[in-house]
């Protein structure tokens, strides 16, 4: 296997400068080769680097097979890596003993990504895996893994901390690119991740449709494969599930999912979690059924939430809230307690049923000095934020503008399923917080 990296510079043989001719007879005169010399440094790019143990003869081998001799690399960085099984691929350095691991020791924060990038799925196939770099890493129990069959699996950092990431080869040989750090947008249809919210132990299959006998119908071919049938039927999608510890076996040896590097698909998860131990089985029974030629797709049993609508009265003329995604983050978050927003404006209406709740217990204050402006019975600056309105007339009405920046922010919200607000008037971007008047 050569080096990774190749930097193939075309050479420059000379400039050619022609000769030009006198009068209209032109010339005959041959091109002039002038000998030029090239000079320089070729870099690779800052972050850069490669997989310290690859198929490399010329290499400089530095075992990383282990979490215990993890290699340690950047953030961001980008890597370059190469894992075969024993007796495959090109000869070299791995070639008969194999080189099925690669560990790699990170700083990450939340929500950074780690992106690998399979050069020939065709010819390899690798999983991708994190673990919490606590002390206690166990190889076969990642907290995080993506186990699809396409040429990229992505994993996404739960929180900030130490990691360390694992590439495993689960058949094959291949060399894989690893982006770690960096926003890497991927395809992710065939993404088979530990960490996505589904039903463990279910998995949605549609078998293809075929003319054979009734003995081989999708239901039959389910429990062929030790799968038992909850719903579904011939012509459409089947709701499976794995059943329970001791049949799971059935499963694993009729789609070749064994215990060795030889002779099918690789099971090595061991948590002593069952909810865990379970989504990696349903992972691997997802990742084996895609393989066979009489599967048109297998997915797990995705768990989908509906996006937070408040059921408060107006909340259909909050027009405006739709196009700012509200219905999305508040499936993230509806503010929390601890924030206090002070409203600079003309004060609040203290009284106003949807504010009832939502200000903070450090009350708040009026800065105005003329009263003649502030409009209040208390002469001058006062610990009191009420807005008694701005209009004299009672033909015009006032504005209680402050009244509706604070409600805009944190009006009380009812949102199905809650007891929280009233529901009757409108909504807040974000009820859980408090306002400071």
């Amino acid at each position: 296997m050569g080096a990774l990296k190749r930097i193939l510079l075309g050479p420059l043989f000379g400039i050619l400068v022609s000769c030009g001719g006198g009068g209209g007879g032109g010339s005959d005169d041959a091109p002039i080769v002038v000998p030029v010399t090239l000079s320089g440094t070729v870099s690779s790019t800052a972050g850069a680097t490669t997989d310290s143990d690859v198929n490399d003869p010329n290499a400089i081998n530095i075992p990383n097979d282990t979490a215990a001799q993890a290699q340690l690399i950047a953030n961001p960085v980008m890597l370059g890596g190469y894992l075969n099984i024993p007796n495959l691929g090109p000869l070299g350095p791995s070639f008969s003993s194999g080189d099925v691991s690669d560990f790699f020791r990170i700083s990450l924060a939340s929500g950074q990504n780690i992106t690998l990038n399979i050069a020939d799925s065709s010819t390899g196939d690798l999983d991708l895996f994190l673990y919490f770099d606590d002390g206690s890493i166990a190889p076969n129990n990642p907290d995080v893994s993506s186990i699809g069959i396409g040429e990229t699996e992505t994993i996404t950092a739960p929180q900030d901390g130490n990691y360390v990431i694992e590439v495993r080869a689960n058949s094959g040989y291949t060399n894989y690119a690893l982006v770690a750090g960096q926003s890497i947008t991927s395809p992710t249809g065939d993404r088979l991740v530990s960490s996505d919210e589904f039903v463990p132990g279910e998995v949605i299959v549609r078998f293809k449709d075929t003319t054979l006998p009734l003995s081989t119908t999708p239901a039959a071919r389910a429990a062929n494969l030790g799968l038992q049938t909850k719903a579904g039927a011939s012509g459409r999608a089947m709701l499976l599930n794995l059943g329970e510890v001791q049949n799971r076996q059935t499963s694993f040896r009729a789609l070749g999912i064994t215990s060795g590097q030889k002779g099918g698909q690789v099971r090595r998860f061991r948590s002593a979690d069952p909810v865990k131990q379970l989504k990696m089985d349903t992972l691997q029974v997802i990742k084996a059924l895609r393989k066979r030629s009489d599967v048109l797709y297998a997915e797990p049993n995705y768990i989908r939430r509906a996006m937070l609508v408040p059921t408060d009265k107006y909340y259909s003329l909050q027009w405006h809230f739709p196009l700012i995604n509200l219905p999305s983050a508040w499936d993230v978050s509806t503010g929390d307690a601890r924030v206090i927003v002070a409203v600079i404006d003309s004060g609040v209406l203290l009284t106003h049923p949807d504010l009832q709740g939502q200000f903070s217990a450090d009350g708040g204050y009026d800065f105005i000095r003329d009263d003649s402006i502030s409009r209040d019975a208390e002469p001058g600056i006062d610990s009191n934020p009420n807005d008694p309105g701005n209009s004299a007339s009672d033909t015009i009405p006032s504005t209680f503008h402050g009244t509706h920046v604070a409600g805009t922010i944190a009006a009380a919200t009812r949102f199905p399923g809650t007891e929280t607000g009233t529901g009757t008037g409108v909504a807040g971007v974000a009820p859980g917080v408090k306002i400071m008047p």
